[in-house]
Formats: C-alpha cells, structure tokens, sequence
C-alpha cells in the first residue's frame, strides 16, 4: 500500500490480522501510485515525479531512480508480456520503459496532452484505457 505519509508498505496475507507491515519504503513526497513485480522481487512507487524500485530482495534497496516524467506520476502497470512498465502523469505523457533495466524506450501523448489520473492495458496489450483530469475517458486500440 502507499500513503500520504510518504511511505510504502508491503503486508503478509498470511499473517495473523493486526500484525502490521512486514517492510516499509521511504519515498521524498505522497505516493500516488504503487506496483509490484513479483518476477523481479521489486516494488515500484512514485513520488512527485519520481518512481523509484525497490529491491524487496534486498531489503528495501533502491535499485533504480527513473525521473522521465516533468509532472506527478499518478498511475504505474505493466503491458501483458510483463517485459514493459508504463507511467502515467499529470504532464499528459504515458511513458513506456523496459522492465529489466527501468530505461525510457518511448513515450506517448494521450489526447490532447491533459493530465493522466489512470490508465490500464488489457492483457494482450491491444486496447488501452486513459482516465484524464478532465473527467474524459479515452480509449485507444
């Protein structure tokens, strides 16, 4: 889970309720958006217009600080092929980035350019959905 606090928490299911988070992350602003990889053992938050990825492997390191947008990241979920994570933000731009090395590959203008609150990809990557600050829903396919 992410919070205004500025942190991220990751929790056990299995644990008895009432036993509390088993690691926190420490991000520099709110968190608006949270992803887990569980291939790769990371954790993804976003901050402001930072996403950092968190190493759950090692502890809570942070592995990778990807700064590509200008404005607040509001969404963060990966293609179907899992090889992809996308970021969605207020300055109106999906980014694209590998999913290994958290490097840039391409990024894209939604409609007219507004403000990104959230996004989704279907599973076999052919129809994406946007969620504008307009109240606007675009979909592509």
């Amino acid at each position: 889970t992410g919070s205004y606090d500025h942190t991220i928490r990751l929790w056990d299911v299995r644990a008895p309720a009432g036993s509390g988070s088993i690691m926190e992350f420490q991000l520099d602003g709110p968190v608006e958006a949270v992803l887990g990889q569980a291939i790769s053992r990371t954790v993804l938050g976003a901050a402001g217009n930072v996403v950092k990825v968190f190493d759950v492997a090692a502890g809570g390191k942070v592995r990778k600080e990807m700064r590509d947008h200008q404005k607040t990241v509001t969404t963060l979920f990966m293609d179907g092929t899992q090889t992809r994570i996308l970021s969605g933000s207020l300055d109106g731009l999906l980014k694209v980035c590998d999913a290994n090395t958290y490097e840039c590959t391409a990024s894209v203008v939604v409609g007219s350019g507004q403000g990104i609150l959230s996004a989704a990809l279907s599973k076999n990557n052919s129809t994406l959905l946007v969620g504008c600050v307009s109240g606007e829903a675009i979909v592509r396919k």
